[in-house]
């Protein structure tokens, strides 16, 4: 059989689900993308289901889901398999993560294992959303939200982890979305380098490592995608930006700064506070980006897992106002959040056909949130492979089915 494409994608929707507008242009950007890869399979990890303000926006992720199934260009992608962490009731298991799976009905071989059996399964051909709470017993997901101690002072959040395990036309794959921590404060991620969030990150990320460790055999391939939200380390950045540049300190009553301006000689170059960073010249964050990458060490931390080149800005924060999408927030300094890391398997089967492997971001023209989503495509050969032992008589899953037409029987 020939070589056939994939696309992977991660998508912070954190901004999506309170302007309709904004939404049309994520699927706009969204459509374009399927349509000049036209894949057999997409491997789609969200973070941040239901928005910013969850408890009022959870009823439109169905919504959201409906509207992936109407795109024109996904037609013959007819086999979805979906889950959904809606239950923020569950305060100690919410996370918001979601990962959407689909699959051309006419590709040989889509298996799904399951933790309960120990064995694969033969994908159905029809749509099932599996819904994620705490109470479920369904075995073809393994999910976590971070304990609290893994960032102390920081409020508990939808942070955590997702993580399936398929067999594609042969190969055995391992999809896992992460949510990870973010900088609180700006004037801490500045104190020293790594900032104390980066040892939050680095903790939880290899909390994840070793979960995997067993679950992953080292001829399988691992996906690990998400927002990581990997910062550039702050100190250094700043140094690097201000180089010559007068420091000047406004304080509270208390003495401690609410604003730390970097002046050159004809103005404010560079503003921070707790919660902004504002500069006067974003062109090291958008044409020069490159200068900024020896600045992106989080991930240096992990020599296990590789990345291809990144050859775009940086995912985050840009503007959530519609006319703005291409500026970014004056709030953080930006970064490369969103990932796709891989390990020496993945990389492998990605590189088998190098001309087709692309690594870039969505919606660069348009505003489609705070984070710009980021995706992966590249081309696999699939065969037809052996139906794993006990596919055929696998028990029915524990999962509940949601929204209009979904079914949820394997």
């Amino acid at each position: 059989m020939e070589a056939q494409r994939a696309l992977v994608m991660t998508a912070n929707l954190g901004s999506i689900f309170d302007e309709n507008e904004m939404e049309a242009q994520w699927f706009s950007a969204f459509e374009q993308v399927v349509e000049a890869v036209n894949p057999v399979v997409v491997a789609l990890h969200l973070q941040e289901v239901g928005g910013k303000d969850y408890e009022i926006s959870m009823p439109k992720v169905d919504s959201f889901v409906s509207k992936m199934l109407t795109i024109k260009s996904m037609a013959r992608l007819n086999r979805l398999r979906g889950y959904l962490d809606k239950d923020f009731k569950c305060v100690d298991q919410f996370t918001a993560l979601g990962s959407l799976f689909f699959f051309d009905s006419n590709l040989p071989e889509v298996e799904l294992w399951d933790n309960n059996e120990g064995s694969f399964f033969p994908l159905p051909n029809h749509t099932c959303i599996c819904c994620c709470d705490g109470t479920s017993s369904d075995g073809t997901y393994v999910k976590q939200k971070f304990p609290t101690d893994f960032f102390p002072g920081v409020k508990w959040s939808r942070k955590g982890f997702l993580a399936t395990k398929w067999r594609i036309g042969g190969n055995i794959f391992h999809f896992v979305n992460i949510h990870l921590f973010h900088d609180e404060s700006n004037f801490v991620a500045m104190q020293k380098s790594p900032s104390d969030y980066s040892s939050y990150r680095k903790a939880a990320l290899s909390h994840v490592m070793n979960r995997l460790k067993d679950m992953v055999r080292n001829d399988e391939a691992l996906f690990l995608y998400g927002d990581f939200n990997f910062r550039l380390d702050l100190q250094s950045v700043v140094k690097y930006l201000t180089h010559g540049h007068s420091t000047h300190h406004v304080r509270l009553d208390s003495g401690e700064s609410s604003r730390i301006v970097y002046r050159d000689s004809s103005q404010d170059a560079l503003i921070i506070e707790k919660k902004g960073f504002h500069i006067s010249d974003d062109l090291p964050f958008t044409r020069n980006f490159v200068e900024l990458l020896p600045f992106d060490l989080e991930l240096k931390q992990f020599s296990h897992l590789k990345e291809l080149p990144v050859s775009f800005q940086p995912s985050y924060p840009f503007s959530e106002r519609i006319e703005q999408g291409c500026m970014y927030l004056p709030k953080r300094c930006p970064a490369w959040c969103d990932r796709i890391l891989m390990n020496d398997a993945a990389v492998r089967l990605v590189q088998q056909f190098p001309s087709d492997v692309d690594y870039a971001m969505m919606g660069t023209k348009v505003c489609v949130g705070d984070h710009k989503p980021i995706y992966l495509t590249f081309s696999l050969k699939f065969e037809q492979a052996v139906v794993g032992s006990g596919a055929g008589n696998r028990k029915q899953s524990g999962s509940d089915s949601v929204g209009v037409g979904y079914s949820c029987n394997a």
